[in-house]
Parts: structure tokens; C-alpha cells; sequence
């Protein structure tokens, strides 16, 4: 049998292997480069009629091109498609066709946090660091701690239960504390390394969780809020990072606190300081 193959999006699909799952998807299709054929993805179902257009892929290139950055090589296809379900796979490339704006937006917030935090405190003199955000809160080295501690217990593990098993299993407690010891005597810039390698693995892993807006809807359950849907959770996950990046904000005015002088009236993120309570989620 031949193997028939389409242009999509500036590459080539080409059907490995037909498989019928429900009627959701009758076509395994993989993108593979036009200039490397060792990079291999999932990309789309190709339509029954070859002549079919397929404006769900064609429209859809920042996604193609985001996916086509060197990390979907042959070791990454053999490694976590290959030995895939019929019924995971088939939910991988729907939700590669359809995708999902609300994890795009999501991602494309994450992805930048590592990038802000490293080019806000990376060598940045330790007269800007020594101070916390508002009296018993946090300094920006804590807030830092703080983060690679949902990333290694919150954000993905909690994911992960919410998909394997719903909410018939709590999450685990979470500890906002863990940094304080874990990382005691850890050079900030060390931090900062850390938290950029577990957030990259994490976004990588959320993608293979999350096939597209029906697995948004999957509920988990809160040891003290109850019910909660993935959505809410990545939402959750991407409003404690702009509230982290705030609060490091903070710390880092309250070191110039007292220098503004009469001033400080006209400075909210001092006024509000004042007025703050303790350290976050």
C-alpha cells in the first residue's frame, strides 16, 4: 500500500497507519520536516477526500512552527507517542488539530515568566535584595524558592491527578514553605537555573496532558476548596505567577522605602506595602 502524503502548514504529512476509535479520528497522521526527517509530530488527521482543504492545520502556524523547534526529534516521537493508547493518541491529534487558545494563552504566559525573573535579578547588586516584600512577606530570593516548590509539588502533579483519577483522589497539602529549608545557602542564580529547567519540563508535560477544551472540563478535588477543573487550576497557575512577579516587585522597592523620602505618597507599590498582608499562595 502506498503511504499517501499532503502538504500542511509548510511540511508534509504523511498516514503511517489507519486505526477507527469511536468516530473521532479514522487517520494517523505525522507532521515530519521538509528538511529533517527525524523530527516527527503529531500534527492532523488528513480528510477522507485528498482534496479537501484543511484550514484547521493551515491556520494554526504558530503552533507548527512552536512545535517545530528542535525538541520533536526521533528519540521524543519513539518515547512518548510510539507506546501510546489507540484512545490517548487519538486525543493527541485532535487536540493538535483543534487545539486549545485557552492553553496557547496559558503557555504563552508561563513561558515567559523563567525569562522576566532572570533578566530582572541576575546579577542585580544585593542592595536590591535584602529586603521583604512587606514586613514578615518575602524577598525575591523567597518568592523564587517559592516557585520551584509548586513547580516540583503543585502545578503538574495536581494535573496529573485531576486526568488519572478525577476527584475520587485529593490533592496532596501543599507546602508554601518547603524553600525556606530546601534551599538555604543556594546562590539566587542557581534558583533562577532551577526554576527555568522545571518550568520548561512542566509546560512540555502539560501539553502532553491536556489534548484540547474537553480535558479543561476534568475535575479534581481541593483538600480545602472542594471541586475544581483543570481550567480553573492553569488558570490559578498563571495568576500565581503574575502574583509572585508582583510581590518581587514589591521587595525590591522596599529596599528604597525609607531613600524616597517625602515621596513615598506618590508611590503605590510603597503605599500598598504598608498596607499589605502576609505572603501569598
Amino acid at each position: 500500500m502506498t503511504i499517501p502524503s499532503v502538504g500542511v502548514g509548510g511540511v508534509r504529512c504523511v498516514v503511517r497507519r489507519q486505526v477507527a476509535v469511536g468516530q473521532l479520528l479514522e487517520d494517523r497522521a505525522f507532521v515530519v520536516s521538509e528538511d529533517r526527517d527525524v523530527d516527527v509530530i503529531v500534527i492532523a488527521r488528513l480528510p477522507a477526500d485528498p482534496g479537501v482543504d484543511r484550514p484547521s492545520a493551515a491556520q494554526r502556524p504558530q503552533r507548527l512552527e512552536r512545535l517545530h523547534q528542535g525538541r520533536h526529534a526521533r528519540n521524543w516521537f519513539s518515547e512518548r507517542l510510539h507506546g501510546l493508547s489507540d484512545e490517548r493518541f487519538t486525543g493527541l491529534i485532535i487536540g493538535l488539530m483543534s487545539g486549545s487558545d485557552f492553553l496557547d494563552e496559558s503557555t504563552a504566559l508561563l513561558e515567559r515568566t523563567p525569562g522576566v525573573l532572570r533578566e530582572l535579578l541576575s546579577d542585580l547588586p544585593d542592595g536590591w535584595l535584602g529586603e521583604p516584600d512587606t514586613v514578615g512577606g518575602w524577598t525575591a530570593r523567597d518568592v523564587v524558592g517559592h516557585l520551584i516548590s509548586a513547580e516540583l509539588d503543585d502545578w503538574i502533579p495536581r494535573a496529573e491527578i485531576i486526568v488519572r483519577d478525577g476527584p475520587s483522589l485529593p490533592f496532596e497539602q501543599f507546602d508554601r514553605f518547603a524553600h525556606v529549608e530546601r534551599d538555604r545557602g543556594v546562590p539566587l542564580a542557581a534558583l533562577l537555573e532551577r526554576f527555568t529547567e522545571l518550568r520548561a519540563q512542566n509546560l512540555a508535560r502539560l501539553r502532553e496532558l491536556v489534548s484540547g477544551d474537553a480535558d479543561l472540563e476534568r475535575r479534581g478535588r481541593h483538600p480545602e476548596l472542594g471541586e475544581v477543573t483543570l481550567r480553573q487550576h492553569l488558570s490559578t497557575w498563571t495568576v500565581h505567577d503574575l502574583d509572585h512577579v508582583a510581590q518581587i516587585y514589591s521587595s525590591l522597592a522596599a529596599s528604597r522605602d525609607e531613600a524616597v523620602g517625602p515621596w513615598k505618597a506618590y508611590l503605590g507599590i510603597l503605599l500598598r506595602r504598608d498596607a499589605a498582608g502576609p505572603a501569598g499562595y
